[in-house]
């Protein structure tokens, strides 16, 4: 019997067993309602992150984040290595026509202006916003301007009261 107190086990199977007691950590999952160790019966979830984890009816949950959601590739880049497949521009999560401005390193600048001059670009993505200070040094920064996006979440609630209901769901079907 092991108590879970910490830990990323992020988009892995964690290794309970059973009459484990989890109090924490990261086990988030990449697709909504992804089933984890399925075999284990007797498991105690009192709190941690179990992002798009499909709960067990056999399981105690007491507490825990249990959001079911759809993350976007634009929001989480790095997601795509690990498995999610890459957003369009013009995905679901996008947030209407709306665009921000966010800060980019000189070389993603100069990448993006090439390709604009070479597509013959009217109106450019990236800019260079300029600032002196008291001492008249002169700083930039560079940007791009990009679509605001956000992850959908598709069941909210409470998290115990969602984890449970959904537990029972799953065993009434």
């Amino acid at each position: 019997m092991t108590i879970w107190k910490h830990g990323n086990y992020a988009f892995k199977e964690p290794s309970f067993q059973d009459g484990d007691t989890v109090e924490d950590g990261n086990y988030c999952q990449l697709q909504p309602n992804t089933e984890i160790c399925k075999n284990i019966k007797n498991i105690i979830i009192n709190g941690g992150n179990f992002v798009n984890v499909k709960p067990q009816s056999a399981w105690t949950i007491n507490g825990g984040n249990w959001v079911q959601k759809e993350f976007c590739t634009h929001q989480h880049p790095n997601f795509i290595n690990r498995g999610l497949t890459p957003c369009a521009e013009n995905c679901s999560h996008r947030q209407g026509e709306n665009k921000q401005w966010v800060d980019i390193d000189e070389k993603e600048y100069i990448q993006i202006k090439e390709e604009e001059l070479k597509a013959n670009t009217l109106v450019s993505s990236v800019k260079i916003e300029k600032t002196v200070d008291l001492n008249e040094i002169t700083q930039q920064k560079f940007q791009k301007e990009i679509y605001i996006y956000e992850d959908i979440v598709i069941k909210k609630g409470s998290s115990v009261k969602k984890a449970l209901l959904s537990a029972q769901i799953t065993e009434s079907n």
